[in-house]
């Protein structure tokens, strides 16, 4: 549908649908979608494709989810992003890396790292089969500018490198909103901007409290409290090749390359995150305890770095053995990383959920969580097209609830993950992790079993009977001895347990915990963008 050009006074004014501020992958995504279907969208965007971002580790869950937008909505171009093998065939010059799982190591301060043969500091959990239908590490820099592409070959209009100042409701219901790059007019608003305090809608345009608004559920209470030092560095050494040097026996019971995951270094303050791309680059985070170790603003990030890696004797050397090179040559610190709006939508206006909320970067949910808010916005938007508030108003309020719950229960697997962390038990970590992944894998099932509909609630966040099981062990993280731990979860997880969890045939090493695979979807490379 052609865009249409108003003349107010000497101005021009571009009247659209919907206006999305924010181009990340969830903001571009959710305008191909919308601009596919016939709506005019227009898709701002304070900088300019590409641009250094993290949250970069994907999932089976997240790909089941890109898998079905990419049917539902005839987006072949979205196909090969599902798989790591198709995604190297199809798009080589769009970089990623290959993710066959999730990869855990215990590190003690002061101490180098010792191989256990029973692995009791490991723990490694396949997300897959093969290297060719992996899950894929996303250099976001790549991703979201491709991706931000096909928006525009949608047919989304698209501004990069402007700024949005005031926005206000007029009095016919739609928005106007003035850029730098002239004026906006619309009938709903999105922010995808990553912070609901970007363009403060919740603040600025609350929903008004009413008799049917008054029994959807409240904002999560936080339990989480965490903050990051992060960059990506270029010839990082494998984690893997320190443990063969070590004990060249250690790998052989691995059920996959450890790098090749999401591999993370428990620590006595926290954790620490590598992701490995194809280009020899690796997103390398540090993720701290914020209750015991809040931020010095009088140290620098570099200097707070190398005063905690220094702790850790197996991962200082390899370390300095790399090269920053994102964002500037320069670590980025956070402050505290957990946050959840008041609203996620009102009257003309709704946020994506990486904007509603965060919890921290632990077990890679961040893609499902917000490729999840995508494909039930877009739904919700597609099937009330004239915007109307009475018919979109119910549906708004079911995207809303599945936000805060999924919110709520990541922020206990995390928050528990802490509370391990705290009491020096990795065997706990271990078990406690393994409820998400109980989660993580249940759902896939249900999902491949049940495949008609918009998403449900991700992580069983819907089922009031697993979000009680949760909430007990987190409990009981501190009350009960580890091996009584352990038996307390293996009981009380039974019922979500579909992959042998608790039950491997190598202690802690988990090789068929990856999720059926689905009959594949038909791609040709150079029918994309």
């Amino acid at each position: 549908m052609p865009l249409e050009v108003l003349r107010v006074g000497m101005s021009q004014v571009l009247v659209v649908d919907v206006v999305i501020v924010g181009s990340g992958f969830a903001g571009s995504l959710t305008a191909a979608i919308l601009s596919h279907h016939g709506l005019r969208v227009a898709l701002l965007d304070r900088a300019r494709h590409p641009r250094f971002a993290i949250g970069e580790s994907s999932t089976p869950t997240a790909n089941f989810i890109l898998r079905d937008l990419a049917q539902r909505h005839d987006l072949p171009e979205l196909v090969p992003l599902c798989k790591f093998g198709p995604w190297r065939r199809a798009y080589p010059e769009v970089m990623c890396g290959l993710k066959r799982g999730f990869s855990y190591f215990q590190q003690v301060a002061g101490r180098e790292f010792m191989p256990d043969v029973r692995h009791r500091n490991e723990l490694l959990v396949a997300a897959s089969a093969d290297d060719d239908l992996a899950d894929t590490q996303w250099l976001r820099a790549d991703v979201d500018a491709f991706l931000f592409r096909v928006a525009q070959s949608k047919g989304a209009m698209t501004s990069e490198e402007v700024s949005v100042g005031q926005i206000e409701r007029q009095s016919s219901g739609d928005w106007r909103i003035e850029t730098s790059q002239g004026e906006f007019r619309c009938r709903f608003l999105i922010d995808a901007t990553g912070h609901p305090d970007a363009l403060k809608l919740a603040e600025r345009f609350p929903r008004s409290i009413d008799e049917r608004d008054s029994q959807r559920p409240s904002p999560p209470k936080l339990q989480s409290n965490s903050r990051s030092i992060f960059g990506h560095f270029a010839g990082l050494p494998r984690w893997e090749d320190l443990m063969q040097a070590s004990s060249p026996t250690a790998t052989l019971d691995h059920p996959f390359h450890a790098d090749d995951a999401a591999l993370h270094h428990v620590l006595d303050e926290g954790w620490m995150w590598w992701i490995r791309f194809a280009n020899d680059v690796t997103s390398v985070g540090l993720v701290l305890d914020n209750h015991r170790f809040p931020g010095d603003e009088s140290q620098t990030p570099e200097d707070e770095w190398r005063r905690v890696l220094g702790r850790y004797p197996a991962l200082s050397p390899l370390l300095n053995a790399a090269r920053l090179v994102e964002p500037q040559r320069q670590l980025i610190r956070t402050g505290r990383l957990q946050r959840c709006a008041a609203q996620c939508f009102g009257d003309g206006w709704a946020i994506l959920p990486h904007t509603a909320g965060f919890i921290d970067p632990l077990h890679s949910t961040g893609i499902a969580y917000s490729l999840a808010g995508v494909d039930r916005l877009t739904q919700s938007l597609l099937s009330h097209r004239d915007f109307t508030k009475t018919e979109l108003l119910p549906s708004l309020e079911q995207y809303e609830r599945a936000i805060f719950s999924e919110l709520e229960l990541i922020d206990l697997f995390v928050s528990g993950a802490y509370i391990a962390i705290e009491l020096s038990s990795f065997p706990k970590f271990v078990a406690f992790a393994i409820t998400y992944f109980a989660a993580a894998t249940t759902w896939e099932h249900q999902r491949i079993e049940s495949p008609a509909g918009t998403t449900p609630p991700l992580f069983l966040a819907d089922q009031v009977e697993f979000r009680q099981i949760v909430a007990e062990l987190w409990q009981s993280l501190g009350t009960k001895s580890d091996g009584d731990f352990e038996s307390l979860c293996a009981e009380r997880l039974t019922p979500f347990n579909r992959v042998g969890l608790f039950s491997p045939p190598c202690h802690n090493m988990y090789g068929q915990t990856a999720a059926p695979e689905l009959e594949p979807l038909t791609f040709e490379a150079g029918n994309g963008n």
